[in-house]
């Protein structure tokens, strides 16, 4: 199968993508800090302006109600979030809020994302005038731009945030420096050769943080927010029953979502998303497998198709 500019560019250089799946929603308010700090999983007293992290929302019983990336600014905290699950977000925060002096909103096209990601972004970014902060999660603000290092494929990136407009006219420069535009599904290709799971997708709300190995966004041993009891139990116990791994299968064709993933016999997982990768000349994706198979290279069945547990670590962040 052939791949075009955007997938290679990703893999080998650099490639925009227009990140239009996100929607940011402003906090504002004196107790946003210690708001934000007591509803989510993130440590957001121990995050200075120019700081973000990676979060979650989760239920009273631990299950992941939404993800999404927190940037500490100045006056204001962003929570980055994909938009079919930005209402979500919005109500679940209003429910929380009392007598808080804290002020929530959708951005809507007065802030919109869209990211410079692959081995040579960090330099594609610096040629277009933009800072590219070094560290994980970490935040400039440039003219109009704001610029976090947070990667959507797993790929080494960085977001860039403004109006609709502003963004669109440094597209337009990025692409006449020879920046190729990767489409939403060279995007999809690159994660899950990453294996970077994503809400809706690889996980949702029956799941807990543990269950996708997504630990990065577990701040452990912070004060009191909902599901921490159970987070902190799980913890303490080391085990769950499932794990979200990557996995690879000797096909072209990628299976569907759901289906299920068999060891003599008996099912053992379900894949949640696969792809055919040119890179790698095989099928690579992401599955829920019981624990006690989930091992580097243990071999399954999808189908008529041989299936394996990657060796891949987790993805814990850029």
């Amino acid at each position: 199968m052939q791949a075009g500019a955007g997938y290679w560019g990703l893999r080998e250089r650099g490639a925009w993508i227009d990140l239009s799946d996100c929607a940011i929603i402003r906090v504002e308010g004196q107790d946003r800090i210690d708001f934000l700090h007591r509803l989510t999983t993130i440590n957001v007293l121990a995050l200075r302006p120019g700081q973000g992290a990676y979060g979650f929302l989760l239920s009273p019983q631990g299950r992941i109600l939404v993800d999404f990336v927190l940037l500490n600014l100045p006056e204001q905290c962003w929570l980055d979030t994909q938009r079919h699950f930005c209402s979500r977000l919005l109500d679940l925060i209003e429910q929380y809020l009392f007598m808080e002096d804290v002020r929530v909103a959708e951005a809507g096209d007065s802030l919109v994302a869209a990211a410079v990601e692959g081995p040579e972004s960090g330099q594609l970014l610096q040629a277009l005038g933009l800072p590219a902060p070094d560290e994980p999660w970490a935040i400039q603000t440039s003219g109009p731009f704001v610029i976090m290092r947070a990667s959507w494929t797993g790929q080494l990136g960085w977001r860039i945030y403004g109006t609709a407009g502003a963004v669109q006219q440094l597209r337009a420069s990025a692409q006449a420096t020879g920046i190729p535009v990767a489409s939403a599904a060279e995007a999809e290709r690159v994660r899950l050769e990453n294996a970077k799971p994503h809400y809706g997708v690889d996980f949702d709300d029956r799941r807990l943080p543990h269950e996708t190995q997504l630990l990065c966004g577990i701040s452990f041993g912070k004060g009191c927010y909902p599901g921490q009891e159970i987070v902190e139990r799980v913890q303490a116990r080391g085990q769950v029953q499932w794990l979200l791994v990557p996995v690879e299968l000797d096909a072209v064709e990628p299976p569907p979502a759901g289906s299920p993933v068999e060891s003599d016999g008996a099912q053992v997982g379900e894949i949640t998303s696969a792809t055919y990768s040119p890179a790698l000349s095989r099928v690579v994706g992401l599955a829920y497998i019981r624990s006690s198979h989930a091992v580097p290279g243990r071999e399954f069945r999808v189908g008529r198709m041989s299936c394996r547990v990657r060796a891949s670590a987790p993805y814990q962040g850029p």
